[in-house]
């Protein structure tokens, strides 16, 4: 922010001080103030606008966090308020009766002020039994919390699974089951419910467990849960044995792409899912491959996964991966033009999240041809040429350095620097996963024969 909004100067060469004001809706975060003032302590316009634009961002995380349970956030703040001021009156018998008589819990109930009738009781020692709203927080409350901790630091994909995980739960536990009150029983009868009724495989259920551990820790910090342990974790139970995504047969394969090239108006809409079967890349990284992603590297034309204009899973997902001969020629047309642009010209313009044409369009596909398990994707694709490396007996780090995976780089003279070791160890594992591949990759006639 460049203009003076939110500022104001009492007098000439004064201290500027931050003004907002408060929505009626969300004054019962500020103490009932229709305006909240900071000082910033400086007269010097350029440190009074960050000072501001400092306050602003705390303003806004307030409400946000109050938004994911503001019946629960105006109960808590009212009984840290209440609770200070009640112990302050009871030093002097007249005060402390002023004070009782001020803050009678019926009153409020029959104003309709369920809320502070409420926390009037608990502050006096008693039970909350008016609103039904419960004083400790919510694991679905503390999850939604944690994520706003995430933005910035993790990808869109992450802090989308963490809101779906926290939608999980709360659909499980229609009561709000406070932190405090959740144990291990009801988490394995959670677990039990999502291998059942929601039907998940293992993987996502020990992803969903470890997001709610992460928040459970992050509700312990903030000492919104005191003295007790995670019950998400060492969950050693039979359904958590290993289950993934599941490689596409070549019947499955054909079926797709019959049902999947029709769509496509573009030859690198035509050519993406083979691009996507010989490079090992998720939908996300191949999606979002921009021009200038495609370079030589020691004479090797490769794809660059990087960074720029995007986020990646991990580190691990930064690599170079040679193109497949057979489609060279292709790959450099694709990628004349502005280094900028997408490499495919149907990639959406949507921050780190690229995929939708691509994914709709092989998901309606998928369909056409009778596949329903959520297990056969284009994601399947990355389990065909971890088969492939497996089968060409491909040295395991250069499987994973490929896929994106973790890899043990111990090796003295960096394993997989972006000199020598593309031409000499990636390239020629590329060219023989070719080889294992050539039944899958026979039908990209299907593409030449038509024509471009």
């Amino acid at each position: 922010m460049h203009d003076r909004r939110y500022l104001k100067q009492k007098k000439e060469g004064g201290v500027f001080l931050v003004q907002i004001a408060v929505p009626t809706a969300l004054r019962h975060l500020t103490n009932n103030k229709a305006v909240l003032t900071r000082s910033t302590g400086t007269n010097n316009l350029r440190e009074a606008k960050a000072h501001r634009d400092a306050f602003l961002r705390e303003w806004e995380s307030l409400k946000l966090q109050a938004g994911i349970n503001p019946k629960g956030h105006r109960l808590r703040s009212l009984v840290v308020d209440l609770k200070q001021s009640y112990k302050e009156s009871l030093g002097d018998h007249d005060t402390a009766q002023t004070w009782l008589d001020g803050h009678d819990p019926e009153y409020y109930y029959n104003q309709g002020d369920l809320i502070m009738a409420d926390a009037i009781r608990i502050a006096k020692g008693g039970e909350a039994k008016f609103s039904g709203v419960q004083e400790g927080y919510t694991l679905s409350e503390v999850t939604k919390e944690y994520r706003e901790t995430l933005i910035g630091k993790k990808s869109d994909s992450y802090l989308n699974k963490v809101l779906k995980a926290a939608a999980r739960w709360e659909e499980f536990d229609k009561d709000a089951t406070t932190l405090q009150n959740i144990g291990r029983a009801k988490v394995v009868d959670f677990i039990e419910y999502l291998s059942g009724v929601v039907d998940l495989k293992n993987k996502t259920i020990r992803a969903e467990l470890s997001i709610f551990n992460k928040a459970w820790v992050y509700a312990s910090d903030k000492e919104f849960v005191v003295d007790k342990s995670s019950p998400f974790t060492d969950h050693a139970l039979e359904i958590l044995d290993s289950d993934s995504y599941e490689v596409l047969t070549l019947q499955e394969w054909e079926g797709i792409l019959r049902y999947y090239l029709p769509r496509c108006k573009s030859i690198g809409a035509k050519l993406f899912l083979f691009l996507g079967i010989t490079s090992g890349m998720r939908i996300e990284e191949i999606s979002g491959l921009r021009k200038g992603d495609v370079k030589y590297v020691d004479g090797v034309l490769c794809f660059h996964v990087n960074k720029v204009y995007r986020s990646v899973k991990t580190k691990n997902a930064i690599r170079y991966i040679p193109v497949m001969n057979r489609y060279i020629e292709e790959v450099k047309k694709l990628a004349e033009g502005d280094p900028k642009e997408f490499l495919f010209k149907e990639a959406r313009q949507a921050k780190n999240k690229h995929s939708g044409w691509f994914s709709d369009n092989i998901l309606e596909a998928k369909k056409a041809f009778g596949i329903n398990s959520r297990w056969k994707s284009f994601h399947s694709l990355r389990c065909n040429i971890a088969t492939a490396c497996e089968n060409a007996k491909i040295e395991e780090r250069t499987a994973a350095w490929l896929c994106g995976h973790s890899r043990n780089q111990t090796l003295t003279y960096g394993l997989y620097s972006d000199g020598a070791s593309i031409k000499e160890i990636l390239k020629p594992a590329i060219d023989k996963v070719e080889e294992k591949l050539e039944p899958f990759l026979s039908f990209d006639s299907l593409i030449f024969d038509e024509g471009n």
